[in-house]
């Protein structure tokens, strides 16, 4: 007679948006459930990604509902990193950023087309004027959503929640991690040195007040005050007067991150 499963455990993660559930198995899954099609964006990342370290196996997708392997382990919050672990996580953000993918456009019209859709926004906007960063030599695969709960630690780190992943500019992976965890200059340093690419520092602090930017529309349209507040003062930007932004598109080439946490 066949074993009856373990019931199971809810998770604290997903951001609000999602339902995640453990069980443990055999095999150990996290079943996720939400937006269809925000999980179909994660699935198609996922199989894309498939047998590279970095990220969870995907064993099943369909409709609300996308099963993956439980890694186990769990996030660490940013400031808890030690200099070893960011320069772990950049050798892997590197490696990411270096698998091949066909590109759908040519870098330079995906830089413009970004950066007008964030300056379309009320924070965006006051960042029009600013440098531009320059186009990358070539797009990748990003991971769109770098929060500190996105990298869970098995010792080493794994990414999770691809469901804002993209073919990209890989400073815009690293922009956004450094800018919304709040890395102090050792981090920075910490993480750049494990990235190994003295060129693609000056995109990175071009990207990092353009993508702040998108996060405090974010969070500012979705009640995050507080920490829309906290981001704007560490960068320098200042909040808008009307909050309200335009909804956040929700297809495969949105903006990144799922802010609400």
């Amino acid at each position: 007679m066949r074993s009856r499963s373990p019931a199971p455990d809810p998770l604290s993660l997903g951001g609000g948006r999602f339902r995640l559930t453990r069980r443990a198995g055999p095999p150990p899954v996290i079943i996720k459930q939400g937006d269809p099609a925000a999980l179909a964006v994660e699935a198609d990342a996922l199989r894309t990604l498939g047998g590279w370290r970095g990220v969870p196996p995907l064993l099943d997708s369909a409709g609300d509902t996308l099963t993956t392997t439980d890694v186990g382990g769990a996030p660490t919050p940013f400031p808890a990193l030690s200099g070893t672990d960011l320069r772990e996580l950049g050798a892997l953000l590197r490696e990411l950023h270096t698998l091949p993918v066909p590109p759908p456009m040519t870098p330079w019209t995906y830089r413009t087309a970004r950066l007008s859709e964030i300056h379309a926004r009320p924070a965006g906007r006051a960042l029009a004027a600013r440098p531009a960063p320059a186009p990358a030599p070539r797009l990748c695969r990003i991971h769109g959503d770098l929060v500190a709960e996105n990298v869970v630690w098995t010792p080493g780190p794994v990414l999770v929640d691809w469901e804002f992943s993209r073919i990209g500019d890989p400073a815009e992976d690293l922009a956004y991690l450094l800018a919304v965890n709040g890395a102090s200059p050792d981090a920075r340093r910490a993480l750049m040195g494990g990235y190994r690419d003295d060129d693609i520092a000056n995109r990175v602090r071009r990207w990092t007040p353009h993508l702040a930017a998108e996060a405090i529309d974010w969070w500012l349209a979705h009640g995050q005050v507080e920490r829309a507040h906290d981001l704007a003062v560490s960068v320098g930007i200042s909040l808008p007067s009307d909050p309200s932004g335009p909804p956040r598109p929700s297809d495969g080439a949105a903006p990144a991150g799922d802010r609400p946490r």
